[in-house]
């Protein structure tokens, strides 16, 4: 199975401006709107203990 490709803001090679660019956009658009949301209030969880 192939591995993912890292981060663009990890990668040690030689990257154009541009490349850069269009890296961290697709990588922006992959990550989605899920970080955008605010946490939801911890008090409404239900707690199941054992």
């Amino acid at each position: 199975m192939a591995r993912p490709s890292k981060n663009v803001r990890v990668i040690s090679e030689n990257l154009t401006k541009e490349e850069i660019q269009v890296r961290k956009e697709t990588e922006e658009k992959l990550k989605g709107a899920a970080d955008k949301h605010p946490p939801k209030d911890p008090s409404t969880f239900l707690w199941i203990s054992a």
